[in-house]
């Protein structure tokens, strides 16, 4: 049974009569006339008795009537629920990232976003190669690569400045840096997993640089660089508390920073609402 044959038989009554109803919806009497034969049909009961005048209910119409209310406002009902069910966002979301990056103000803000959808449970995994997301299940990956791959969208979320750092008390006691050529001089603190072959790319010159110290992540490196044993080039955004505190300073002028864009990586056909929540959060908070 049609739910819009419900609704004219409860116009009918409301109305009492199909005139009154067809000038409330604006539906010829006919039409009106047409559901209520086709639900007596149905029913195989009169519901309106047609001997009399006055417009008048059948005993089986007034149950009708109560059922048929009774019936709408449960589709009603059951419409709100689904309509709540799409709106709200649970599930699990792994974010692929670089260990450095979680130092990043923007990611800070994942606290707020894990307020604003309390049922979504956020598991950082380490790595930022595009294999982490098309092989090992990760569902958005913060990479620096967009190299463009098949089903994969990027997102340009905002752009990291790679500068090189030391401490005040270092530069001050060294040799003055110049020129990237006279880093070959210093004592240089090398990320191998960002520089495997010890080669850094400054101002369109590449320097085989050396140190007595290396690691797999900036995080140790920076303590280092403020305690001033060497110089490392990284990320500014990194090392944002120690620049404003001035722990570490810039060792060239900040119109030379390398500008490095950062990309959000996800699977359109993968993602879900809580991935796209996400992804959402991350733009929004990067253009404030």
């Amino acid at each position: 049974m049609d739910l819009q044959w419900l609704r004219n038989f409860i116009d009918i009554v409301d109305h009492q009569g199909l005139v009154a109803a067809s000038r409330y919806n604006y539906l010829a009497p006919s039409l009106l006339s047409k559901h209520l034969k086709k639900i007596e049909k149905t029913l195989n009961k009169s519901l309106i008795a047609r001997s009399s005048r006055e417009f008048k209910l059948t005993e089986e119409g007034r149950c009708f009537y109560d059922y048929a209310k009774k019936i709408l406002d449960l589709y009603k009902e059951s419409e709100t629920a689904l309509n709540n069910q799409k709106k709200t966002i649970h599930g699990t979301i792994r974010l692929a990232l670089p260990t450095p990056l979680i130092r990043l103000s923007l990611l800070n803000k994942l606290t707020d976003f894990l307020r604003r959808y309390p049922d979504v449970t956020l598991v950082l995994v380490k790595g930022n190669s595009l294999n982490v997301l098309l092989e090992h299940g990760a569902d958005i990956v913060l990479t620096f690569s967009s190299t463009a791959k098949t089903k994969i969208i990027f997102k340009k979320i905002l752009c990291l400045h790679r500068a090189l750092l030391a401490a005040p008390a270092y530069l001050k006691k060294h040799m003055p840096i110049k020129s990237p050529q006279d880093l070959l001089q210093h004592n240089c603190l090398v990320n191998i997993s960002a520089c495997p072959d010890y080669q850094w790319h400054i101002k369109q010159q590449t320097i085989l640089i050396s140190g007595n110290i290396s690691s797999v992540s900036t995080e140790t490196l920076i303590p280092l660089a403020v305690q001033g044993t060497g110089i490392i080039y990284t990320y500014i955004e990194l090392a944002e508390q120690e620049l404003q505190s001035k722990k570490l300073q810039r060792v060239f002028s900040m119109k030379q920073d390398e500008a490095v864009p950062l990309y959000l990586a996800y699977s359109p056909l993968l993602a879900s609402n809580a991935c796209m929540a996400l992804i959402n959060f991350m733009l929004e908070q990067s253009n404030h």
